[in-house]
């Protein structure tokens, strides 16, 4: 392993046949690999305290291209000599075959909210990169033989994949992710594992090494690692599992211990909430209150609560119970949910709920917001500035009037 920043290098533990492709849980903090010669997929859990020895989770006839579905916890991968694409657990079991193809597979990409598998096959002549679906398993060919495509990488930032080629005369190739806008990388070598940064091209050459090479100089190589073999190359980034753009509105007043004011409050309500992933962005914090806040907490009617733990860091996603409280019942009816933990937060999967309820996250006060103060800069009370600083100025001189009174007297 290579730190792209700092450029130093981690030995990995194991001696293996051909690992020749690889991906990354990010959550969990699995890596997952194919080994072809050996006829199996194994993972590992690479993060400080964890055990460093592999684990042997499936065997297939010629396991190539393997690619996690963080958001859903899935493993997908290809069996080679199988003609045939699965998808399992994350710990190898129910394998359920989703597609078939007449060449054999060799890597994959996944874009799962767009539902899609972008797969490269190798026949003999027949190669052909392919884009499937993953609800029906129809692929559609987006280039035939002549591209060669053998290792293929995702570039969600540019909307762009890349691939390689067995040829050591051809360049590395990109296109959009519908096969158009073509274009060859000004690189010619023996390239075989392929995977992007931000700003970077990382591959390996099967004769020379690891190389990076800048996207918007495609001629400026840096040989990071020379070795006459390397295979596999993927950049570890919490790329589809920890993104989400979508935040819960008025997330400071979902405190456990904000208290419906209903003379000066609208009730929040998640009725018409979208079935998403969500972050909380709140001054009291973004965790869901694991016990009944109370009704007419957390700036709602019915406060909805966690009924169980949060997760901890290296199980993944995580589907919970959310009980709805009323005055009959402190868990009236449930809702399904799914929580995660990404490094310092959480993403929440949050469906409506029934009108005059909420989701709580956080506990304590409720700052007033900005442009808005009180006696204690807290809710309740929560004014206009210019109003509180008015009514501070009229008991000021209210109290001067009684005091100078009280002088003259």
């Amino acid at each position: 392993m290579i730190h792209t920043n700092t450029e130093t290098m981690t030995f990995m533990p194991g001696e293996y046949n051909n690992v020749l492709f690889l991906d990354y849980h990010f959550s969990t903090h699995y890596i997952f690999w194919s080994d072809y010669d050996g006829f199996a997929i194994y993972r590992l859990p690479y993060r400080p305290g964890f055990r460093t020895t592999a684990e042997k989770i499936i065997t297939a006839k010629r396991p190539a291209g393997v690619a996690v579905d963080g958001i859903n916890d899935h493993l997908y991968w290809a069996e080679n000599g199988g003609y045939q694409i699965y998808r399992s657990n994350l710990d190898g079991s129910n394998n359920t075959v989703i597609i078939k193809l007449s060449s054999p597979p060799l890597d994959l990409e996944l874009d799962i909210p767009n539902r899609l598998l972008y797969c490269t096959t190798d026949n003999l002549g027949n190669e052909e990169i392919l884009k499937c679906s993953l609800d029906d398993g129809n692929c559609q060919v987006l280039f035939p033989t002549s591209q060669l495509g053998v290792n293929i990488a995702i570039d969600f930032e540019e909307n762009r994949m890349y691939w390689t080629s067995y040829d050591p005369t051809s360049y590395i190739k990109s296109s959009f992710f519908d096969g158009s806008n073509l274009r060859s990388i000004g690189i010619k070598n023996n390239a075989f594992g392929i995977d992007v940064s931000i700003t970077h091209i990382y591959y390996g050459d099967m004769s020379k090494g690891l190389w990076k090479v800048e996207k918007a100089n495609s001629t400026n190589e840096v040989l990071l690692y020379a070795d006459n073999r390397v295979s596999a190359v993927k950049v570890f980034k919490p790329r589809d599992e920890c993104s989400s753009d979508k935040t819960v509105a008025n997330a400071n007043k979902r405190s456990s211990d904000y208290i419906l004011d209903t003379s000066e409050d609208t009730v929040l309500s998640d009725h018409d909430l979208e079935m998403k992933w969500y972050r909380i962005i709140s001054d009291n914090g973004d965790m869901m209150p694991t016990s009944a806040p109370g009704c007419n907490h957390c700036g709602t009617v019915n406060p909805i609560w966690l009924n169980g733990s949060m997760p901890i860091y290296d199980e993944g996603t995580v589907t919970r119970a959310a009980c709805l409280q009323t005055k009959e019942d402190i868990c009236k009816s449930t809702i399904d949910i799914q929580i995660r933990i990404c490094g310092s937060y959480y993403l929440y999967y949050l469906q409506s709920s029934p009108e005059n309820s909420s989701f709580c996250f956080g506990n304590g006060k409720v700052s007033c917001p900005a442009g808005m103060s009180s006696e204690t800069g807290y809710y309740p009370g929560c004014t206009s500035k210019l109003l509180y600083l008015l009514f501070q100025f009229k008991f000021w001189m209210k109290l001067h009037s009684i005091e100078n009174a009280f002088k003259d007297s």
